[in-house]
């Protein structure tokens, strides 16, 4: 441990510590665990620590070979329900406070990530109270209706009235905003994606027409939707113009019951293929990208699958309503409403109507320079490392 404080304290030209807290959760891998992976790898002049228990960010810290110390700050969720268990949260908190307060005297920045259900760490009320140190919020979740109803919501409110706020789209913000949780120092900085080396759009432009092939990419749970087109295709398949092959990478709580209660027929055949490692050659295989979300704060799927020139058919929400305002006027045709089957179904007859220009290698490459000017990460993780600094000021 005193190895661990001593590196931390900073000297002439020295690189600034970053310390990261993050509640008790078991937050899964998506889009707020790659940004946070790729910033740590693209951000060898800071030091990074992380401060709590949720094993994938533990994983992360721990790939990049970067300190963790495992602390639960308190019980989780905070709400009404378990409002007798504050006491002992705090005491939770104060005790990793004290256990941690040489390691927190001597970081710089307090990165603190506010996920689901999460309302706040209680230990940095202990930190502002007896060691101040410059805190910088990231917000990549829409959980304001959560928050909002949290006993703690009144300290979130003096936080973010003090500190900056970063958001990864104004819709984000917009959610917060709404019901009262406005920052004082608001920042809207798109996540993004790593732009894909060597993709030779000339190779293959054409589909074999004789079928559609959809790709959807993503947590399998109830707030992407995808139970719903399931349910959709497996009643409706055979309104579309073409046989439909739909392939489902990713992992999930609903995974099991969905395959089990959705097969294959003769117009609809669906590919469980798990966890994708190898995601060019899950785009090279689709003629078209599906993203249903319910709520989305970001839509780092939609944005991945526009990097490989795959056009993406999604539902109408506000993200990806902001998303796509900035893509290709066709593209912004690809909406529909996730409780209008029949929309649904015309958007896919749509697609395939006009299949030869989405599929046209001039278009697939403008939705690449789309990711390029508006999504690249390497350019949004700059933006992230100007707040940081800016806080230190």
């Amino acid at each position: 441990m005193e190895t661990l404080i001593n590196s931390l304290k900073l000297k002439t030209n020295m690189p600034k510590t970053i310390l990261y807290l993050h509640s008790l959760t078991t937050s899964q891998f998506g889009g707020t665990e790659y940004f946070i992976n790729n910033f740590i790898i693209n951000s060898p002049e800071y030091k990074h620590l992380l401060i709590g228990s949720t094993d994938s960010w533990r994983q992360i810290f721990t790939d990049n070979k970067q300190p963790t110390i495992k602390a639960n700050h308190g019980f989780e969720p905070v709400t009404i329900r378990n409002i007798l268990l504050f006491p002992i949260s705090f005491l939770l908190s104060l005790k990793s406070f004290i256990k941690n307060y040489k390691i927190i005297k001597n970081s710089d920045i307090i990165w603190m990530h506010l996920p689901p259900y999460t309302d706040i760490s209680f230990m940095l009320i202990w930190i502002e109270v007896f060691c101040p140190k410059k805190v910088v919020f990231m917000v990549h979740r829409n959980c304001s209706k959560v928050i909002t109803r949290s006993p703690l919501f009144f300290v979130l409110k003096y936080f973010w009235q003090k500190y900056p706020v970063i958001f990864n789209s104004k819709s984000s913000l917009s959610s917060f905003v709404n019901p009262g949780i406005k920052p004082a120092k608001p920042v809207v900085i798109s996540n993004g994606v790593i732009i894909p080396q060597k993709i030779n759009f000339n190779e293959k432009t054409k589909s074999d027409r004789s079928k559609l092939k959809i790709g959807y990419l993503g947590r399998i749970d109830s707030r992407k939707g995808l139970r719903e087109i399931l349910q959709i295709l497996t009643e409706k398949s055979g309104q579309v113009k073409l046989p439909i092959e739909l392939y489902i990478g990713g992992e999930g709580n609903l995974k099991e019951q969905l395959q089990k209660r959705y097969v294959s027929s003769p117009n609809f055949k669906i590919f469980w293929l798990g966890y994708v490692t190898n995601k060019k050659d899950f785009y090279s295989n689709i003629d078209l990208s599906i993203f249903p979300s319910k709520e989305e704060s970001f839509g780092i799927s939609m944005v991945e699958s526009w990097s490989f020139g795959i056009p993406v058919l999604s539902s109408n929400i506000d993200t990806f309503l902001e998303i796509k305002s900035v893509s290709p006027k066709l593209e912004q045709s690809l909406m529909f409403d996730l409780y209008n089957p029949s929309e649904f179904i015309e958007k896919l007859n749509f697609f395939i109507g006009n299949i030869d220009e989405y599929q046209d290698v001039k278009y697939k490459k403008a939705l690449q320079e789309v990711v390029k000017k508006h999504f690249d990460l390497q350019k949004n993780i700059l933006k992230h490392k100007a707040v940081l600094e800016n806080s230190l000021l």
